[in-house]
Protein backbone atom coordinates (compact mmCIF):
# COMPACT_ATOMS: atom_id res chain seq x y z
CA UNK A 1 0.00 0.00 0.00
CA UNK A 2 2.13 2.14 0.82
CA UNK A 3 4.57 1.86 -2.42
CA UNK A 4 1.17 2.63 -4.47
CA UNK A 5 0.72 6.24 -2.59
CA UNK A 6 4.28 6.72 -3.62
CA UNK A 7 4.14 5.65 -7.01
CA UNK A 8 0.14 7.88 -7.23
CA UNK A 9 2.16 10.64 -6.02
CA UNK A 10 5.01 10.68 -8.42
CA UNK A 11 2.66 10.22 -11.40
CA UNK A 12 0.81 13.08 -10.20
CA UNK A 13 3.78 15.41 -9.70
CA UNK A 14 4.62 14.34 -13.60
CA UNK A 15 1.55 15.00 -15.13
CA UNK A 16 1.51 18.47 -13.09
CA UNK A 17 5.25 19.39 -14.00
CA UNK A 18 4.29 20.44 -17.62
CA UNK A 19 1.81 22.57 -17.01
CA UNK A 20 3.53 24.62 -14.37
CA UNK A 21 7.04 24.81 -16.52
CA UNK A 22 4.60 26.93 -18.62
CA UNK A 23 3.22 29.26 -15.77
CA UNK A 24 5.62 32.34 -14.85
CA UNK A 25 6.77 32.22 -10.95
CA UNK A 26 5.22 28.86 -10.56
CA UNK A 27 7.83 25.77 -9.80
CA UNK A 28 7.49 22.51 -8.99
CA UNK A 29 10.49 20.29 -7.59
CA UNK A 30 10.70 16.36 -7.16
CA UNK A 31 13.14 15.50 -4.14
CA UNK A 32 14.89 12.22 -2.78
CA UNK A 33 17.18 11.56 -0.24
CA UNK A 34 18.81 10.51 2.99
CA UNK A 35 18.22 11.53 6.46
CA UNK A 36 19.27 11.38 9.95
CA UNK A 37 16.63 11.38 12.71
CA UNK A 38 17.03 11.53 16.26
CA UNK A 39 14.79 12.08 19.25
CA UNK A 40 15.15 15.24 21.25
CA UNK A 41 15.67 13.52 24.39
CA UNK A 42 15.44 9.73 25.73
CA UNK A 43 12.10 8.20 26.08
CA UNK A 44 10.76 6.93 29.51
CA UNK A 45 11.78 3.46 29.54
CA UNK A 46 14.53 3.38 27.74
CA UNK A 47 18.20 3.79 28.63
CA UNK A 48 19.76 5.90 25.53
CA UNK A 49 18.56 6.50 21.81
CA UNK A 50 20.85 7.50 18.80
CA UNK A 51 20.61 8.60 15.40
CA UNK A 52 19.90 6.27 12.28
CA UNK A 53 19.37 6.55 8.76
CA UNK A 54 16.47 6.87 6.81
CA UNK A 55 14.86 8.36 3.75
CA UNK A 56 12.54 10.57 2.14
CA UNK A 57 11.07 11.27 -1.29
CA UNK A 58 8.53 13.84 -2.30
CA UNK A 59 8.31 17.76 -3.59
CA UNK A 60 6.90 20.88 -3.53
CA UNK A 61 5.35 23.40 -5.62
CA UNK A 62 7.31 27.33 -5.14
CA UNK A 63 4.67 30.52 -6.07
CA UNK A 64 6.42 33.43 -6.88
CA UNK A 65 9.67 34.20 -7.84
CA UNK A 66 12.31 36.48 -5.58
CA UNK A 67 9.33 35.58 -2.22
CA UNK A 68 8.03 32.80 -2.56
CA UNK A 69 4.81 30.48 -0.57
CA UNK A 70 5.92 26.82 -1.05
CA UNK A 71 3.65 24.02 -0.02
CA UNK A 72 5.32 20.17 -0.14
CA UNK A 73 4.44 16.31 0.21
CA UNK A 74 6.68 14.13 1.47
CA UNK A 75 6.83 10.39 2.41
CA UNK A 76 9.16 9.96 4.49
CA UNK A 77 10.31 6.96 6.82
CA UNK A 78 12.78 8.06 9.88
CA UNK A 79 14.47 5.19 12.09
CA UNK A 80 16.24 6.10 15.15
CA UNK A 81 18.47 3.41 17.61
CA UNK A 82 16.71 2.78 21.26
CA UNK A 83 18.94 0.47 24.01
CA UNK A 84 16.42 -0.62 26.35
CA UNK A 85 18.50 -0.81 29.47
CA UNK A 86 22.26 -0.73 29.94
CA UNK A 87 24.12 -3.21 29.13
CA UNK A 88 21.46 -4.20 25.95
CA UNK A 89 22.21 -3.78 22.41
CA UNK A 90 20.53 -0.48 20.33
CA UNK A 91 17.71 -1.63 17.98
CA UNK A 92 15.79 0.06 15.59
CA UNK A 93 12.84 2.12 15.43
CA UNK A 94 11.60 3.00 12.11
CA UNK A 95 8.29 5.72 11.99
CA UNK A 96 6.70 6.11 8.39
CA UNK A 97 4.72 9.45 8.02
CA UNK A 98 3.35 11.72 5.17
CA UNK A 99 5.21 15.64 6.02
CA UNK A 100 3.68 18.51 4.41
CA UNK A 101 5.44 21.44 4.78
CA UNK A 102 4.33 24.66 4.30
CA UNK A 103 7.57 27.40 3.62
CA UNK A 104 7.89 30.68 3.25
CA UNK A 105 11.51 31.93 1.59
CA UNK A 106 13.72 34.20 -0.71
CA UNK A 107 15.03 32.93 -3.82
CA UNK A 108 17.90 34.44 -6.02
CA UNK A 109 17.44 33.16 -9.83
CA UNK A 110 20.48 33.88 -11.79
CA UNK A 111 19.05 31.82 -14.74
CA UNK A 112 21.62 29.21 -14.62
CA UNK A 113 22.39 28.98 -11.26
CA UNK A 114 19.76 29.56 -8.21
CA UNK A 115 19.41 29.70 -4.61
CA UNK A 116 16.80 29.89 -1.92
CA UNK A 117 16.08 29.83 1.56
CA UNK A 118 12.79 28.56 3.29
CA UNK A 119 11.03 28.58 6.34
CA UNK A 120 7.68 27.23 7.52
CA UNK A 121 5.55 24.92 9.47
CA UNK A 122 4.87 21.39 9.27
CA UNK A 123 2.30 18.45 10.27
CA UNK A 124 3.58 15.26 9.65
CA UNK A 125 0.90 11.65 9.41
CA UNK A 126 2.25 8.67 10.68
CA UNK A 127 1.21 5.42 8.07
CA UNK A 128 3.09 2.88 10.46
CA UNK A 129 5.89 2.00 12.10
CA UNK A 130 7.91 -0.86 11.34
CA UNK A 131 8.88 -4.03 13.14
CA UNK A 132 10.80 -3.83 16.30
CA UNK A 133 12.17 -5.38 19.67
CA UNK A 134 10.25 -3.00 21.67
CA UNK A 135 6.50 -4.12 21.04
CA UNK A 136 5.52 -0.74 19.67
CA UNK A 137 3.23 0.11 17.09
CA UNK A 138 1.15 2.83 15.88
CA UNK A 139 -0.86 3.04 18.76
CA UNK A 140 2.15 4.09 20.61
CA UNK A 141 3.25 7.27 18.85
CA UNK A 142 1.26 9.88 18.11
CA UNK A 143 -0.22 9.94 14.92
CA UNK A 144 -0.28 13.51 14.22
CA UNK A 145 3.20 15.84 15.05
CA UNK A 146 3.33 19.63 14.65
CA UNK A 147 7.07 21.05 13.59
CA UNK A 148 8.77 23.71 11.26
CA UNK A 149 11.28 23.04 8.56
CA UNK A 150 13.98 25.20 6.97
CA UNK A 151 15.60 24.36 4.23
CA UNK A 152 18.00 25.59 1.62
CA UNK A 153 18.59 24.61 -2.42
CA UNK A 154 21.03 25.15 -4.84
CA UNK A 155 19.96 24.32 -8.08
CA UNK A 156 22.11 24.23 -11.48
CA UNK A 157 19.96 24.14 -14.40
CA UNK A 158 17.21 21.84 -13.25
CA UNK A 159 19.28 19.86 -10.87
CA UNK A 160 18.83 20.62 -7.11
CA UNK A 161 20.54 19.74 -4.18
CA UNK A 162 18.38 20.12 -0.97
CA UNK A 163 19.05 20.06 2.46
CA UNK A 164 16.75 20.64 5.88
CA UNK A 165 16.23 20.19 9.17
CA UNK A 166 12.92 19.32 10.41
CA UNK A 167 11.84 19.52 14.39
CA UNK A 168 8.70 18.44 15.60
CA UNK A 169 7.23 20.45 18.62
CA UNK A 170 5.26 17.31 19.11
CA UNK A 171 6.38 14.05 20.88
CA UNK A 172 6.77 11.27 18.75
CA UNK A 173 6.12 8.13 21.06
CA UNK A 174 3.34 8.92 23.82
CA UNK A 175 3.41 9.22 27.44
CA UNK A 176 7.44 11.23 26.65
CA UNK A 177 8.71 14.21 25.63
CA UNK A 178 11.00 12.71 22.96
CA UNK A 179 10.73 14.95 19.45
CA UNK A 180 11.59 13.37 16.32
CA UNK A 181 14.02 15.56 14.42
CA UNK A 182 15.36 15.14 11.41
CA UNK A 183 18.41 16.05 8.98
CA UNK A 184 17.61 15.73 5.25
CA UNK A 185 19.78 16.10 2.37
CA UNK A 186 18.59 15.21 -0.96
CA UNK A 187 18.55 15.36 -4.78
CA UNK A 188 15.83 16.46 -7.12
CA UNK A 189 14.90 18.25 -10.51
CA UNK A 190 12.96 21.40 -11.05
CA UNK A 191 10.40 22.01 -13.34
Amino acid sequence: MRRFHVCLFALALGVAAPAAAQVPGLDIDIRFGGSSSNLSETPVDFEDSNSEIGYFVGGDVRFGKFFFVQPGFYYQHQVVGLTPEVGAESSNLGISSIMIPVQLGLNVDLKVVEAELGFGPTIAFNTSVGDNDFGLVKDNTNNTRFGALASANVRVLFITLWGGYQFDGTEAIKDGNAKLNQWMLGLGFNF
